[in-house]
């Protein structure tokens, strides 16, 4: 739910909801998990899903740091202004192909 209350100052409020992305940190189970080690979503027991999604969604690809870090400098910059009270979502499109079908034109 995303709330506005009107002022005499520019009230600014935005929501980004980056899905899933690629970084470079290796993820440490507790101990009771120690012998899993470093195990991420991609490689994970659910990694085929995750692969599969991505092979079939515009992009192509998880999204990166960068790519969510420019979309909120965008919102922050002067070029963003009259952007206000959005709910973005950073998928690369994978939501909408999961629920509408294939979306990356056929090769």
């Amino acid at each position: 739910m995303l709330a506005c209350i009107p002022t005499e100052e520019l009230l600014k409020l935005d929501i980004l909801q980056p899905e899933k992305i690629k970084d470079t940190y290796q993820f440490h189970f507790s101990r009771h998990y120690r012998d899993a080690l470093a195990i991420d979503e991609f490689n994970g027991p659910r990694g085929d899903f995750y692969k599969n999604m991505f092979a079939k969604c515009p992009a192509g690809r998880p999204g990166t740091a960068d790519e969510v870090a420019n979309v909120a400098e965008l919102l922050m910059s002067e070029k963003g202004t009259f952007i206000t009270g959005a709910d973005i979502l950073i998928d690369g499109g994978a939501t909408a192909s999961y629920f509408y079908g294939p979306l990356k034109p056929e090769a």
